[in-house]
């Protein structure tokens, strides 16, 4: 076991900003990580933290599968890395994996050049969180996103719905239209 690095708590922090059930609950138990263990033989940086189960308080939550995911914007070395995070049945932080689409290096993506989306129960992105800290929702009330692109500028969201929708990084909305 070792400590939480600094990074390991940025990520974990990042990810957990937005708001979700039980994500309160999880925010806490991030305070009372007494170590991490390495949980993955890939290379990646994966870990499982070790937390005070004594001082913190479980979360309750629709899936052990959490409905966030952090997305690095673009990568000079390869393919942007996503991170994802599960809790245990007994509703405790128990994974912070860091997915690779190509070789995996022990390298957490850079929280500042990430975005992190939130997803519905049919893991339908319905938020994104900007670099800065600006959230995003889908410009029709119930919609949601199915795909998004990112271009040197602005972040490019197709709707369940059909609609391309385009927002700069400060999270204005650039335009709206029908069909790709």
């Amino acid at each position: 076991m070792r400590p939480l690095s600094d990074t390991e708590r940025k990520v974990i922090s990042r990810l957990l900003q937005m708001d979700f059930q039980g994500a309160t609950q999880l925010r806490s138990q991030v305070e009372h990580i007494v170590g991490t263990e390495r949980n993955c033989t890939c290379g990646c940086p994966s870990i499982t933290p070790i937390i005070d189960r004594a001082l913190a308080e479980p979360a309750v939550v629709e899936s052990t599968f959490l409905p966030v995911r952090l997305q690095e914007i673009d990568r000079n070395d390869g393919v942007p890395r996503e991170v994802i995070a599960f809790t245990d049945a007994d509703g405790f932080l128990a994974n912070l994996e860091c997915v690779y689409f190509d070789d995996a290096i022990n390298e957490w993506p850079d929280v500042d050049q990430s975005v992190v989306f939130l997803a519905d129960s049919q893991r339908s992105a319905i938020a994104i969180s900007l670099p800065n800290g600006a959230v995003i929702h889908p410009l029709a009330k119930g919609d949601t996103w199915r795909h998004t692109t990112f271009g040197d500028l602005s972040l490019i969201a197709e709707t369940v719905s059909g609609y391309r929708e385009e927002y700069d990084f400060e999270g204005r909305r650039l335009g709206r239209s029908l069909g790709s």
